[in-house]
């Protein structure tokens, strides 16, 4: 008797090393793909370039295969430093006892000076606040002034409005309106007025009077300056420091 052959029919037998060969071929193909995308992305510029959707799908997908097969630009993007804003040149000046804290527009010049150890005052420009800078012995024009000084006798607690209303007389002063609100526990007036002593000019006058329990802060802006300037000046102000 012929003894039983027991290897399968090569119809219906496939080798392991065919099954090895088409993985192979088959992770291949995946990589060289996924190799292509990324070098699409790369040649959309610099790793500073890349959109946010490509840049999230590149840290995602082609930080692995970036890393094997040495595309650094990918790389160095995935792990960059986040951008520090440039800063717009604007200066932060902090309160003390003596005037109130500030933000100082990109571009202007600030001084201060104390008179008699109880009176400061600043003044500010968007020139320099020296003489002779226009030829003329006069320094700039001021643009902002804020002044500090102690509560002055005729201003009592029952008065404040009564005082502020009198820096604006009919005789140099037109078209007045004043509003006041409170501060925590102290008090401020805005002042709207059109100046009347300046002949030639249309000088609108912005005047801000604080008053805390031994002080009082005066703030007088002339439309000489910008808006835009103005605005940060008076947005930034902290009286905080005014005791």
């Amino acid at each position: 008797m012929d003894s039983m052959n027991t290897q399968p029919s090569d119809a219906n037998y496939t080798p392991t090393s065919k099954v090895h060969t088409w993985m192979l071929i088959l992770l291949t193909w995946i990589a060289v793909f996924s190799i292509v995308i990324v070098g699409i992305l790369l040649t959309k510029g610099s790793s500073n370039s890349l959109s946010a959707t490509d840049l999230a799908a590149a840290c995602q997908n082609g930080t692995i295969n970036g890393i094997t097969t040495n595309l650094t630009r990918i790389s160095e993007a995935c792990n960059a430093e986040p951008t520090t804003p440039v800063p717009n040149g604007d200066t932060t000046i902090q309160g003390t006892e003596f005037y109130p804290g500030f933000i100082a527009p990109s571009g202007w010049h600030v001084s201060g000076s104390m008179t008699n150890n109880e009176i400061y005052t600043i003044v500010m420009s968007d020139k320099p606040n020296i003489t002779y800078f226009f030829g003329t012995d006069a320094p700039s024009e001021t643009k902002v002034t804020i002044k500090t000084e102690p509560i002055p006798t005729n201003a009592g607690a029952t008065t404040l409005a009564a005082y502020v209303a009198a820096q604006f007389p009919a005789t140099g002063f037109e078209h007045v309106s004043m509003t006041s609100s409170s501060v925590g526990t102290d008090t401020l007036f805005v002042t709207e007025a059109d100046q009347l002593f300046e002949i030639g000019s249309d000088i609108h006058q912005t005047t801000l009077h604080y008053f805390s329990p031994t002080k009082l802060v005066t703030v007088t802006y002339n439309n000489t300056a910008t808006v835009t300037s103005w605005a940060t000046i008076k947005n930034s102000l902290d009286f905080s420091s005014i005791k």
